[in-house]
């Protein structure tokens, strides 16, 4: 049997109900994995060990008496920072909110996976404002990878990612605002999975921004998404609960869409490409028909008109959390916000109409398959105390253009690892299908994840 710290949230409740171990177990081997491998690359902000002791505790005494509390009962969980929990302080990653008060109420998302009975940890590390496709953080310093500490995880949920490698948690809630629950999943060998918009509810409405499971295998992303949809009366674009019903998937006569250096996209590092271009053939192989959408410029345009709502968004946040001063902000961070957000109220006019428009054509484009195959990111990990590549504004989110599209379009996507590159460091392939197609496409990811059969057990912190 594998050790307890490498077990998935569907296996552990298995085990808890056979009595083949108890949550004390699991949880103090989760917590012996967090002080050992995810604390030392900077992935946990708010351990609280000693709490989660006890409640693990109070799981197996429910488990002994054959009452479970819920689905998740004694399951180790983390949960990004920025993902309120009611008596902790949300920092957003940044010094500049290392004082903040704490939290009065829990996010819907962070409340229904509790109340399922499911331990919290600890909550994990962020860059600043998730605003990075990087672990680095003025607050937290540099998330490392598992595979290799001086590398990147991506971000913005990297402890979240981080934690699930190391095996200090089975599952985890991290946030999506362009990919920030998918590509650190992808440079980390875990499964990251970003719903269709609405599905998981926030305090209040936020456009293109969402809440999403993260696990080592796509059985876990399915059972936590289950467990934190549905309505919520405060955010006015949630939608309704959809049945938990598992569609009749067949690769046989499958219509999968390929986007794979996409016309005007940055190119994709070869070594992706060719694990892109392996599943493909595993695909066709199975009796799917793959057919080349990178010619496409939706994609593209979709990117660019993101990436200036990004700043529209993200300039406000900067300027009013740091009022005069800016320098407790990463340089390239902030100089990426200014950069890309609208300079008149008209551009702001127009760049909503735009999203719109887009959005509905991609949705229109998706619409003809079953789910769409691509890279997770175009390149491979750059150094960890980097906020991009390099630093230079022009670059800092350049690596994130195959997954923000699906932040503005709304569909469901998720990351599920491939294998790994020359360095032994891990390679994220994409799928994304139609708008609230998330039970089709979980369905999706698990037969293609059968296929890959990744590896998990690798990373040794």
């Amino acid at each position: 049997m594998s050790k307890l710290w490498q077990l998935g949230a569907a296996e552990l409740v298995r085990g808890y109900r056979d009595q083949l171990f108890s949550p004390v177990e699991v949880v103090s081997a989760s917590i012996e994995r967090a002080q050992y491998h995810a604390e030392p690359l900077n992935a946990l902000c708010q351990p609280r060990y000693e709490l989660a002791l006890k409640e693990a505790l109070k799981s197996e005494q429910r488990y002994s008496s054959g009452q479970p509390l819920g689905p998740l009962d004694g399951v180790p969980c983390t949960i990004k920072v920025c993902v309120d929990t009611a008596g902790d302080v949300d920092t957003l990653g940044s010094q500049l909110l290392s004082q903040a008060p704490a939290a009065v109420k829990s996010a819907p998302s962070a409340e229904r996976l509790l109340a399922t009975g499911a331990i919290m940890i600890a909550k994990t590390s962020m860059p600043d404002f998730g605003m990075a496709g990087s672990g680095a953080s003025s607050l937290y310093g540099s998330c490392g990878n598992p595979y290799q500490p001086d590398l990147n995880t991506n971000g913005s949920s990297s402890g979240s990612a981080v934690a699930l490698a190391v095996g200090a948690c089975a599952i985890s809630l991290g946030t999506d605002l362009c990919g920030s629950v998918r590509n650190p999943a992808a440079w980390t060998g875990v499964v990251g999975f970003k719903p269709t918009y609405g599905r998981v509810p926030h305090h209040v409405s936020k456009y293109g921004h969402h809440v999403g499971p993260m696990s080592r295998n796509v059985t876990d992303s399915r059972l936590l998404y289950r467990n934190i949809v549905g309505p919520y009366k405060a955010d006015t674009m949630t939608l309704p609960k959809m049945p938990n019903e598992v569609p009749d998937c067949s690769l046989k006569g499958c219509k999968v869409g390929l986007l794979l250096n996409g016309v005007g996209m940055p190119s994709v590092d070869p070594q992706v490409a060719e694990h892109v271009l392996a599943t493909a053939q595993l695909l066709t192989d199975a009796g799917a028909q793959v057919i080349d959408l990178s010619a496409q410029s939706i994609w593209c345009r979709s990117m660019t008109t993101w990436i200036e709502y990004l700043g529209f968004i993200g300039l406000p946040w900067a300027r009013s959390y740091s009022g005069n001063d800016i320098s407790k902000i990463p340089d390239s961070m902030y100089q990426w916000i200014t950069n890309s957000a609208p300079a008149t109220v008209l551009a702001s006019a127009n760049l909503m109409a735009e999203m719109q428009q887009l959005r509905s054509q991609a949705n229109d484009l998706s619409q003809d398959y079953d789910f769409i195959l691509s890279p997770t990111i175009s390149h491979t990990p750059f150094a960890a105390n980097l906020y991009g590549p390099d630093n230079t504004p022009e670059r800092h989110i350049e690596h994130l253009w195959y997954t923000g599209v699906y932040n503005l379009s709304g569909q469901p996507a998720i990351s599920i690892p491939a294998g790994f590159d020359n360095h032994g460091l891990p390679v994220g392939i994409h799928l994304a299908a139609p708008l609230y197609q998330d039970e089709c496409l979980l369905a999706w990811a698990q037969i293609v994840e059968g296929l890959l059969a990744f590896d998990n057990s690798k990373p040794l912190a």
